[in-house]
């Protein structure tokens, strides 16, 4: 297992006080693009300087890029990430579904290509986290069947409490997979840096 570098926590420990995420989704969502998953942070247009900001605290090693200002470039883009060539993006969005309808609109991009946008942020009109998404790529089963699986939700904000509820333990396996971990492995790494922002935060968990 070759373990990405942790990002140094007081990167993110600031969008952590801001309330813009908890440690616990920065920890794995830091994991998942440290080790080459694609990240786009998507929000409407009052949180497009969060969205940048959040991006570059999560994933401090790829250069940005502007998905509403790539056009067709976004099929290459998307080509390059079904080849294990991730990226890091914005764009302004208010949901999973709005992603997909802007860029099927910018670039005639099929769900195919869309599947391979790894893991999608849907910040909301304040600049938090509103729901995180696993996007899910196409894939082919033993028998060489195409699978085609929904998108799965890694954290979600709960609407009366605030905070954030999270779901990804239901598919660590598969998340460790598409990194090449073993679920284990991941769980406990996931732990140990929740930890560590946590602490740099100042909420310790």
């Amino acid at each position: 297992m070759d373990i990405a570098s942790p990002p140094d926590p007081t990167r993110i420990s600031p969008q952590v006080r801001l309330g813009r995420l908890d440690a616990e989704l920065a920890a794995l969502i830091g994991l998942l693009a440290g080790n080459g998953l694609s990240l786009v942070v998507a929000a409407p247009v009052t949180s497009r300087g969060a969205a940048q900001e959040l991006l570059a605290a999560l994933d401090p090693d790829r250069s940005p890029v502007d998905l509403d200002a790539l056009g067709e470039g976004n099929r290459a883009l998307l080509r390059a990430a079904s080849l294990g060539a991730g990226f890091a993006g914005t764009m302004e969005a208010t949901s999973l579904d709005d992603v997909f309808e802007r860029l099927r609109r910018a670039a005639g991009l099929t769900d195919d290509e869309l599947s391979y946008l790894g893991v999608v942020v849907v910040l909301d009109g304040e600049g938090q986290v509103d729901i995180a998404h696993h996007v899910r790529p196409i894939a082919l089963d033993a028998n060489g069947h195409v699978q085609k699986l929904g998108p799965a939700v890694l954290a979600a904000r709960d609407r009366s409490s605030r905070r954030l509820e999270h779901f990804a333990w239901g598919i660590m396996p598969e998340l460790a997979s598409r990194i090449r971990w073993k679920a284990g492995d991941l769980e406990a790494e996931v732990d140990r840096r929740r930890d560590s922002v946590a602490h740099a935060s100042g909420h310790p968990s």
